[in-house]
């Protein structure tokens, strides 16, 4: 009876050992990122230059809140929702800003920020 108490601690920490050298292996390292939804005034390379430095980690390691955080950070996207599509990529929706008004500055000029039809106030090229 007393050997048996070892022998479970044992078994479980050598698959805890094992789930984590699982979730580490190469194969399982992100290999894309496909992006749906909203992308009127964001393409494919500016995303990838602002996101892409910020994620790390594999497909089970990932950490999804951060890499909404990063795809949010971009110009124009109000809102993404990050999902993980086995073995090796993530998926992710896009929600772009609709500006319906100007925010502050004159005519335009200045500091202008733009209004969405959610009433958020946010930044973006007023060129695009």
């Amino acid at each position: 009876m007393k050997a048996a108490v070892p022998f479970r601690v044992a078994l479980v920490l050598c698959a805890l050992a094992t789930v984590r050298t699982v979730s580490r292996a190469r194969a399982f390292d992100i290999q894309g990122i496909t992006v749906t939804g909203d992308s009127r005034h964001n393409n494919s390379l500016a995303l990838r230059a602002n996101v892409a430095p910020r994620i790390a980690g594999t497909f089970f390691t990932v950490d999804l809140s951060q890499v909404r955080t990063a795809f949010e950070a971009a110009p124009w996207v109000r809102r993404a929702v990050v999902h993980r599509d086995f073995p090796n990529r993530l998926r992710v929706i896009l929600q772009e800003h609709e500006p319906v008004a100007l925010w502050g500055g004159e005519g335009g000029q200045g500091d202008a920020r733009l209004l969405n039809s959610f009433g958020e106030v946010f930044e973006a090229n007023l060129g695009e």
